[in-house]
C-alpha cells in the first residue's frame, strides 16, 4: 500500500468517525447525568476564578486540569450541550489520528489503519467522545507519551537518522507532568514511560546514546517541575489526591481480575453510561488478534517498536482492573488506545502470514470484521442505547428533552418552571431549571424566564401568548391555589419526542387586565407615616429599579393565631432592566413606626432575565412567632437589592416618596 493510498484510508475513516461522534450530539446522550454535571459545576467555578490542583466534591477529590481546558474552550466557541461535549469529541478524534501515527511508526500502514478502524467504530471509544467527563481526555494522554517516546527515542527503524531533539524530550517532559492533573491514571502513564526509558536504556538492543541520556534527564527533570504542586497539594490535602483514589482496596481479588477480563471478552459493562448490557469491549475476532499480537511483541521482546504496548498494557491493565469492583469501561479509558494498536497490529500480522494468493480473501475478511463492527455499533448506540430506561434516568431525559425544546422553539416566550430561589451555586443537587440552563445552547435569552411555578409565576408580555415548560409535573401539586387557578387556563400540548404534560401553552392577557383593574379598588395601600401621607388608594405604585406593585391578594384568613403562617400574594410589573438581585420584602408590624415582628424576604423568579411588561406573581408565606402577643398588626411591603440591601423608593409623580408600602391590618387572636 503506497503513502499516498495509505494516507487517503486514514482520512476517510476519520471522517467517518468524526460523523460518528457528531451525529445527534445533542440528543445522544439525552441530557447530562448527575457526574457529567459535577464536572461542569467544576468548570463554571474555574470560568469564575476558581482554580485548584484538587477540587474538594464532599470529601472525595477530582483533579482540575480537564475543567480548566473545558472552560477555556467553551468560552470561545460556547458552553451548553454543544460546546461541552464537543470538547470531548475533539479530544476522541485527537485520539485517533495519534493512533494512526503511533501504529504507522511501530508497525506499518495496515496495522495503523487497522487500529484506526476498529478504534473508530467501537461502541466505547464513540460514547466516551459524547461525554463530559476527564476521561475522555485519557486515550489522547497515553497515545500523546507513546507517540512522544518513540520519538525521542530508537524505538523503531526510521527513513532518516535523527538525533536528539530539544522540542519533544521537552513536550514529553511537560506532558508526563501535565497528564497528573487531568485524572489519578496519569500516574501510571508516568510510570509506564519511565519503564519504558529504563527498559530501552538497560535491555533492549538499541544503543542510547550519552546526549540522549542527557535529555532523558532533561525531560524528567521537567517532570518533576511541573508535579511540585501536585505532589505538594498531595501532601497536603492527602484526603482529595489521586494516589488514594487510583485503586480500591476491597477489589483486589481474583474475581474482580476475571470479571475485568472478561468484560473485553464476554460480560461487558453493565452501567448504563458506559455500554449496553452484555456488550464486551471487543468483538471475539479482534481479542483474537490482540493476542496474536501480544504473543509476536513478548517473542521479540528485546526490540522495542514491539515491547513499548505490552509493558504499557502490564502496567496500565491493573487500572482497569482493580479501580472499582467489577467491570467499569471508564476506567479503562487508559489502556484502551493500546488494546486497539495490539488487535490492528494483530490483524496486518494475520495478513501478512496469509500466502499472496490468498491475500484477497485476508483482505476481504478484514473489511467484513469492519463491516460488522460498524453495523454493531450503529445499531447499539442509535438504536438500543439512548432507549435503555436507566440511560434516560441516568442522564435526566426530561429536563434533556426541554432543553433542546427551549433551543428549537422560539416563537413565543417560556417560562421555564423548577428554580429556586434559595438555590445555592454549590448545592448537591441544582435544581431542575438550573440543568436546563446549563444545558441551552442558546445564547439570547430574551424569550425565557425562569420561575418556581409553586409560589411565583411570570406573565410574559403581559399574559399573552406564551408556554410554561414543566419539568416535573408532581410539583404542581405544591403549588399555591392563585398559581393553579393560573395554569389551569393554559392547555398542555403533545409533541413529537416531548414528555407528556410539559408543555403549556397559555393567553390569559384579558383575564390578567380584568384581575388587576380590580385591584385598583379592592387592595387599598398607603404611604409609610414618615411621608407624612396616611391615606389610602389603590394601585398601581411605581418603585425605583423599573417595578411596579399592581395589587395583591390574601388567604382570607380573618384572625391568625400565634405560630401560624400568614399568606399574601402580590402582582408586579416590569417597566424596564431589574436589579438582578431583586427581592420583596414583606413586613408584620405592631406598630408602622418600630421593627417587624415577623418578616419574608424572597423572590421566586431570576430576576435577570425579566422583560418589559412582564408581570410577575409572588406568593410570600410569613411565619407568626408563637410567641406573638395577640392584637392588630400592618402589613408593609416594599423591595430592595439583596447584595447592597439598598430599598427600592416609592415613586409619587415620579419623586422618591418613601421605601415601603402599608397594606391592610391584620388580627392575631386566640386559635
Amino acid at each position: 500500500m503506497s503513502r499516498r493510498l495509505s494516507f487517503l484510508f486514514a482520512v476517510t475513516l476519520l471522517l467517518i468517525a468524526a460523523a460518528l461522534r457528531l451525529w445527534d450530539l445533542t440528543t445522544l446522550p439525552p441530557g447530562f447525568s448527575n457526574e457529567e454535571i459535577i464536572n461542569i459545576r467544576i468548570t463554571e467555578a474555574v470560568r469564575g476564578g476558581q482554580i485548584n490542583v484538587f477540587y474538594d466534591l464532599g470529601g472525595e477529590g477530582r483533579e482540575g486540569l480537564y475543567h480548566i481546558t473545558l472552560a477555556t474552550i467553551t468560552t470561545l466557541i460556547g458552553h451548553g450541550s454543544i460546546g461541552y461535549r464537543l470538547v470531548s469529541v475533539g479530544a476522541g478524534m485527537i485520539t485517533l489520528a495519534l493512533i494512526y501515527a503511533v501504529g504507522l511508526r511501530l508497525f506499518g500502514r495496515l496495522a495503523a489503519l487497522s487500529s484506526l478502524a476498529l478504534m473508530s467504530f467501537g461502541m466505547f471509544p464513540t460514547l466516551l467522545a459524547r461525554q463530559i467527563r476527564p476521561e475522555t481526555f485519557l486515550p489522547m494522554l497515553t497515545c500523546g507519551i507513546i507517540l512522544m517516546l518513540i520519538s525521542a527515542l530508537p524505538a523503531y527503524r526510521r527513513r532518516r537518522v535523527r538525533g536528539a531533539n530539544t522540542t519533544i524530550f521537552a513536550s514529553l517532559g511537560v506532558f508526563l507532568g501535565l497528564g497528573l492533573y487531568v485524572h489519578p491514571a496519569g500516574l501510571l502513564v508516568l510510570i509506564a514511560a519511565g519503564a519504558f526509558i529504563f527498559y530501552i536504556v538497560r535491555f533492549s538492543n538499541t544503543v542510547v546514546s550519552g546526549r540522549r541520556t542527557r535529555y532523558i534527564r532533561f525531560a524528567l527533570l521537567l517532570t518533576l517541575i511541573i508535579a511540585i504542586p501536585y505532589l505538594t497539594s498531595s501532601l497536603r490535602q492527602p484526603e482529595l489526591n489521586g494516589f488514594s483514589r487510583l485503586f480500591d482496596g476491597e477489589t483486589f481479588t481474583l474475581r474482580n481480575v476475571g470479571d475485568s477480563l472478561a468484560a473485553i471478552i464476554i460480560l461487558g459493562d453493565s452501567h448504563p453510561g458506559n455500554n449496553i448490557p452484555d456488550r464486551p469491549l471487543l468483538d471475539p475476532v479482534s481479542v483474537g488478534l490482540m493476542l496474536i499480537a501480544l504473543g509476536y511483541s513478548l517473542r521479540r521482546w528485546r526490540r522495542p517498536r514491539y515491547m513499548i504496548l505490552p509493558l504499557y498494557l502490564l502496567i496500565l491493565l491493573p487500572v482497569a482492573i482493580f479501580s472499582s469492583s467489577g467491570a467499569d469501561f471508564g476506567a479503562y479509558a487508559v489502556v484502551i488506545p493500546v488494546i486497539y494498536l495490539l488487535a490492528g497490529f494483530g490483524a496486518s500480522l494475520v495478513i501478512y502470514i496469509v500466502p499472496v494468493r490468498y491475500l484477497a480473501v485476508g483482505v476481504g475478511c478484514l473489511m467484513v470484521l469492519l463491516g460488522v463492527n460498524v453495523v454493531w455499533t450503529f445499531n447499539d448506540l442509535y438504536g438500543r442505547w439512548g432507549e435503555l430506561p436507566a440511560v434516560q434516568t441516568l442522564y435526566n431525559a426530561r429536563v434533556g428533552q426541554l432543553a433542546r425544546y427551549v433551543d428549537t422553539h422560539d416563537t413565543m416566550p417560556m417560562v421555564i418552571c423548577g428554580w429556586s430561589p434559595s438555590q445555592s451555586p454549590s448545592a448537591a443537587r441544582l435544581s431542575d431549571a438550573q440543568l436546563i440552563d446549563l444545558m441551552l445552547n442558546r445564547q439570547e435569552l430574551d424569550n425565557i424566564r425562569y420561575t418556581e411555578c409553586t409560589s411565583g409565576l411570570i406573565f410574559p408580555q403581559g399574559g399573552e401568548n406564551f408556554e410554561v415548560l414543566i419539568p416535573n409535573s408532581e410539583m404542581l401539586a405544591d403549588a399555591h391555589p392563585q398559581i393553579t387557578q393560573w395554569l389551569a387556563q393554559g392547555t398542555f400540548v403533545d409533541l413529537p419526542d416531548m414528555p407528556e404534560g410539559s408543555v403549556l401553552q397559555m393567553n390569559v392577557a384579558e383575564d390578567l387586565a380584568d384581575a388587576l383593574g380590580a385591584f385598583t379598588v379592592t387592595t387599598p395601600v398607603s404611604y409609610a407615616p414618615e411621608t407624612g401621607d396616611t391615606s389610602n388608594f389603590g394601585p398601581p405604585v411605581s418603585f425605583g429599579g423599573n417595578v411596579t406593585f399592581l395589587g395583591y391578594a390574601t388567604d382570607d384568613a380573618g384572625a391568625y393565631a400565634p405560630g401560624s403562617t400568614l399568606t399574601l400574594v402580590t402582582y408586579w410589573r416590569v417597566d424596564g432592566v431589574v436589579p438582578p438581585d431583586l427581592r420583596f420584602f414583606t413586613h408584620v408590624l405592631a406598630d408602622p413606626g418600630a421593627s417587624p415582628v415577623a418578616n419574608t424576604d424572597t423572590l421566586s423568579t431570576q430576576a435577570r432575565l425579566l422583560q418589559n411588561r412582564d408581570v410577575v406573581v409572588q406568593v410570600t408565606y410569613v411565619p407568626l412567632p408563637s410567641t406573638l402577643p395577640l392584637g392588630e398588626y400592618r402589613l408593609s411591603i416594599g423591595a430592595y437589592q439583596d447584595t447592597s440591601r439598598i430599598r427600592l423608593d416609592v415613586l409619587r409623580e415620579g419623586a422618591p416618596f418613601g421605601n415601603r408600602l402599608l397594606l391592610f391590618p391584620i388580627v392575631v387572636a386566640e386559635r
